[in-house]
């Protein structure tokens, strides 16, 4: 449950924040990840890589990916679900390696 609240309130913030606030230090998965949100329409921010990890911290402890789009959906007021899941499966793909490798 406290990852789910951390990634609602990224996920507000992801939605709500202006799009010059941009991380001041990004690596290239940085990069791709932010210029997904970007092409989806999705203000990238500076909280939007850290809300990205705390998706994965919460899919790792149990939540499954469809329940994290429908909590960022559901905090987020005018986002649309495809944006949450885009969101979501952006942070999957980007920052979540199998958790064999996290492991290893």
């Amino acid at each position: 449950m406290r990852f789910q609240k951390a990634v609602v309130a990224a996920a507000v913030t992801l939605l709500c924040s202006p799009l010059w606030a941009l991380p001041a230090r990004a690596d290239a998965v940085d990069d791709a990840f932010l210029n997904t949100l970007r092409v989806a329409g999705l203000g990238p921010t500076d909280v939007s890589i850290e809300g990205a990890h705390e998706v994965c911290r919460a899919v790792w402890s149990g939540t499954n990916p469809w329940q994290m789009a429908a909590i960022v959906h559901d905090a987020v007021k005018g986002s649309t679900y495809d944006q949450a899941e885009i969101f979501v499966q952006a942070a999957l793909a980007s920052y979540c390696p199998p958790r064999n490798e996290v492991n290893a």
